[in-house]
């Protein structure tokens, strides 16, 4: 059973000039959770690719570089905002949220063959 708190106007007052002090208190968390995102793709995606036969991956930093037979065919970008998968020769490529992991390996795939 939850036990019921009763604040008084002070404490609310206290809590709420504590809050301004500090601005966003949950602004930490939001960013360790998307570096655990971040981690748990890459992990996914260099599982994905390793499985492949002539397939390499080289880490740059939080990029991957995918190389097929020794040529450099793709990039995993992994960003804050999402993940973007491009082709060498294009400029942009095509961005993922972190929810399509499946259309993330469909378009590293396609790079794959393409080559």
């Amino acid at each position: 059973m939850k036990k019921i708190v009763r604040l008084t106007e002070s404490d609310l007052v206290k809590i709420i000039e504590r809050v301004i002090k500090e601005g966003k208190t949950d602004k930490g968390v939001k960013e360790k959770d998307v570096d655990v995102k971040i981690e748990t793709f890459q992990d996914s995606i260099k599982n994905h690719l390793k499985s492949k036969d002539n397939v390499t991956v080289k880490k740059v930093g939080d990029d991957y570089e995918i190389h097929c037979d020794g040529d450099h065919v793709g990039q995993v970008m992994f960003r804050k905002e999402g993940i973007t998968v491009k082709k060498v020769g294009n400029k942009f490529g095509k961005k993922f949220d972190f929810n399509e992991l499946g259309n993330i390996k469909k378009e590293i795939n396609r790079i794959i063959k393409e080559d």
